[in-house]
């Protein structure tokens, strides 16, 4: 099933309907079958999967997470960050099929763009320290 577009969404644990105090993402809530939030995600014009691979999906996650892909494949932006490498991916996505299918449908077309050097964070923090000991 194809949903169409709709403005972007950001699919992270940080913007989702997580209960108060729990760090659920929101793949963890998702059932099998499509919801109001998959819908949403699908039909955005741009998907930002932000920190992906920090915890090996489910069975119920890697269903929900081809759905959407599917459902958005070549209909929309997706842009996805990650501290792994794409052939690590299969590991963390787990079952071997679904995992094809969706690095499928994120690698095809993509543009990759590798960053390297120290971490933003790291840098600001020693910059803060630096300026604070003065």
């Amino acid at each position: 099933m194809r949903w169409g577009r709709r403005p972007a969404a950001r699919a992270t644990p940080s913007s989702t309907a997580a209960p108060p105090g729990s760090s659920t993402s929101w793949l963890r809530l998702a059932p099998t079958a499509p919801t109001p939030t998959c819908y949403r995600l699908a039909k955005a014009q741009v998907l930002i999967l932000d920190d992906f691979g920090l915890e090996p999906l489910g069975a119920a996650q890697r269903k929900e997470l081809l759905e959407v892909l599917d459902d958005r494949y070549q209909l929309g932006s997706t842009v996805l960050t990650s501290q792994l490498e794409p052939k690590d991916w299969h590991a963390i996505i787990g079952d071997a099929t679904l995992a094809d299918a969706i690095c499928d449908r994120l690698v095809h077309n993509a543009h990759r763009l590798k960053l390297g050097g120290e971490s933003i964070r790291k840098a600001e923090s020693l910059t803060t320290a630096k300026k604070a000991a003065k």
